[in-house]
């Protein structure tokens, strides 16, 4: 009994050990790669100081790096994920912030609870040009009156409409 008590023990032990171990890992991974594009952001823009960094992935994946320009503004830069992505880098007062991005949503589309806001981009074609750019948008994430989890993009620089998608809550 007590060589069970003992093997289960350290079985137990060998299991929270590679757990962390995994799991410090995929972190350590993310945490180098947020370096990699502050350091991108400082070479290719203005920017000096970088206060936060957050990951959106879309039709493209972007690090979205804030910070302080060498002109002591605030600055948000667009850091592509790969290789053919585009940086795209605008003053904080250019565009909407989220608190207002949070008020309009919560005004135009009566949500029962927001989820998230967090800044993306997007490439987005012109029908009439067939032209394609990318976009800096926000996406809320919020759950709507049907109970569905619901996506919604505004444009970063004046909130204007860009898309909306729903999925039901208990497909998850």
């Amino acid at each position: 009994m007590k060589k069970w008590l003992f093997f289960i023990s350290l079985l137990l032990i060998f299991v929270i050990w590679q757990a962390s171990y995994i799991y410090m890992e995929s972190i350590g991974g993310l945490k180098k790669e947020e370096q990699d594009a502050i350091s991108y952001a400082k070479k290719h823009t203005n920017l000096i100081q970088a206060t936060d960094v957050e990951y959106y992935h879309g039709s493209s994946a972007y690090y979205i790096v804030y910070g302080r320009s060498k002109y002591n503004e605030d600055l948000i830069v667009w850091v592509p994920a790969s290789e053919d992505g585009e940086l795209l880098t605008r003053l904080v007062n250019q565009g909407w912030k989220k608190e207002k991005v949070r008020s309009h949503v919560m005004e135009s589309q009566n949500p029962l609870e927001i989820i998230d806001i967090r800044l993306g981009a997007e490439v987005m074609k012109d029908n009439r040009t067939e032209k394609t750019e990318i976009i800096p948008l926000w996406e809320v994430t919020y759950i709507d009156q049907q109970n569905r989890y619901t996506y919604y993009f505004i444009k970063f620089i004046d909130g204007s409409f860009v898309k909306r998608y729903s999925l039901k809550k208990d497909r998850f």
